[in-house]
């Protein structure tokens, strides 16, 4: 079981699995883009000696792309200075850096966007519904870590959507039944009306979004809306990618060190703690 840690300011999470002759290392935390916040200490402690290192939410450094844009990205965030790099991707972009300056590869077991997006329509659910879940999920913490660097005033939700929109548009244009929908702003604010809530785009809206979401994800009901149910599906979907591809890459690496969010890590460990139980 994970080991709560604590500082002055937080705490978070430790653990160490053993599966045959590898070992994966696990730390869990709270997510910061401040270079000056006290968790990138605690990330630089706990990186020691391993063959990998494993990061949240860097796509350019899954196991299925190009190994030619892996080494790109990985030159990218190297090359950067540490506040750079933290700034940029946070705890992730820091990992990434200290990986090559270091030597040490690097990968982001993450399941891709055609990924959930095909096992949410096989699962049932809608385009437009895929899409809004995925605004709605990052929204929150956009927002979070753009308020802490620049401050409420920066904040534009219609244009931090649009932006996003258009880089699922990029993944998912020709992929069935994506083809159809207008990537515009607009189309999450009908979902959310159907799923009777109002959303506008002005900047002060921002906690509007926190409780949509909020209520989104409420298991209080049942049934719940099909942003709810998508939720549950796609957690479980991720978790799971997740955990299946951090045991394969034992396969190469006999010492992994991964630095997730501290609301993931914990189920992570549980499952692998559970395929540890299970096959060996």
């Amino acid at each position: 079981m994970p080991s709560q840690q604590r500082t002055l300011k937080f705490s978070y999470l430790t653990a160490s699995l053993v599966l045959g002759v590898g070992r994966i290392d696990f730390l869990g935390i709270e997510h910061s883009l401040s270079p000056d916040a006290e968790v990138f200490k605690v990330v630089k402690n706990f990186l020691g000696d391993c063959d990998l290192y494993v990061v949240e939410g860097l796509n350019n450094l899954r196991a299925n792309i190009a190994k030619d844009l892996q080494d790109r990205s990985l030159k990218y965030f190297g090359e950067l200075s540490e506040s750079e790099a933290i700034k940029e991707a946070g705890e992730s972009g820091l990992v990434a850096q200290l990986g090559y300056q270091r030597g040490i590869s690097v990968l982001c077991p993450e399941p891709g966007l055609v990924d959930l997006a095909t096992y949410a329509i096989s699962c049932g659910f809608k385009a437009e519904h895929f899409i809004t879940w995925q605004i709605l999920v990052n929204l929150p913490p956009l927002i979070k870590l753009k308020a802490e660097n620049h401050g409420e005033a920066k904040l534009d939700l219609k244009e931090d959507t649009r932006r996003r929109l258009r880089k699922f548009e990029s993944e998912l244009g020709t992929v069935q039944p994506f083809t159809s929908l207008v990537w515009e702003p607009e189309l999450i604010l009908a979902v959310v009306k159907e799923l009777g809530y109002n959303l506008t785009w002005s900047s002060s809206d921002w906690e509007t979004v926190y409780r949509i979401t909020e209520a989104l994800a409420d298991d209080g009901n049942e049934k719940g809306t099909p942003l709810t149910q998508m939720s549950k599906v796609l957690c479980n979907f991720r978790d799971n990618w997740i955990c299946n591809q951090i045991i394969r890459y034992l396969e190469r690496h006999s010492v992994i060190s991964v630095v997730y969010g501290s609301g993931h890590i914990t189920k992570l460990i549980g499952l692998i703690s559970d395929y540890t139980d299970a096959y060996l």
